[in-house]
């Protein structure tokens, strides 16, 4: 059944939709509460809320665009966490939140998603592939994202690292050109190798 450019996908099982929703209907209004609305400008998050909707209305190349966004933030939490529970110290400092006590328990364990997340995108990636267009998408939402993160979120939360590279804002140049370059450093640095991978893996799938 099609729904615009979207389509009622039968090959992607009914409980999985089910489980997913609740997850989301319950981590959603703990994380408001904590964290504050716009804790949802993380790329993960926006990721996390945005494969509910692709769930039951499947769009491969909005399902690839949220991939891209999220396998490298994925990479780095886990690393920062992994390393934090294995060797006792964050190299990134952006899961220090999952240390903190003051957090409950059960809302720090909402964020575990960042572990299995990638596991169900790439599930969806090898089951329906790659759209080649995911790259040139992504790029206007992108900056929309970044520059409404910058002008809506506080510093010392650092969301998407538009005031600085790792926890903490930086000080080495303006805000306003750090943004620029990381607006331009994540989709042609970080963005567009994952995508040439991501293409060259679907072709090999496919053949």
């Amino acid at each position: 059944m099609e729904l615009g450019v979207f389509s009622f996908n039968k090959d992607i099982p009914l409980w999985l939709k089910i489980v997913y929703s609740l997850f989301l209907c319950i981590l959603v209004p703990f994380y408001w509460h904590e964290y504050g609305m716009t804790n949802f400008l993380w790329f993960s998050d926006v990721t996390l809320i945005g494969i509910g909707f692709i769930l039951w209305c499947y769009n491969r190349l909005i399902s690839n665009v949220l991939m891209l966004w999220f396998l490298p933030l994925a990479l780095a939490w886990n690393i920062d966490f992994l390393g934090r529970i294995f060797s006792g110290h964050n190299f990134l400092g952006i899961t220090n939140y999952m240390f903190d006590s003051t957090i409950p328990i059960f809302v720090r364990g909402f964020s575990l998603f960042h572990l299995w997340l990638p596991v169900l995108l790439m599930w969806l990636f090898v089951k329906f592939g790659y759209d080649r267009r995911a790259w040139i998408a992504q790029l206007i939402p992108l900056w929309v994202l970044l520059l409404l993160t910058y002008l809506v979120t506080e510093p010392e939360k650092n969301i998407n690292w538009t005031y600085g590279p790792t926890a903490h804002p930086q000080h080495w140049v303006s805000p306003i050109f750090y943004l620029l370059i990381l607006m331009l450093f994540l989709p042609f640095c970080i963005f567009l190798p994952l995508h040439i991978i991501l293409k060259k893996v679907n072709h090999k799938l496919k053949h």
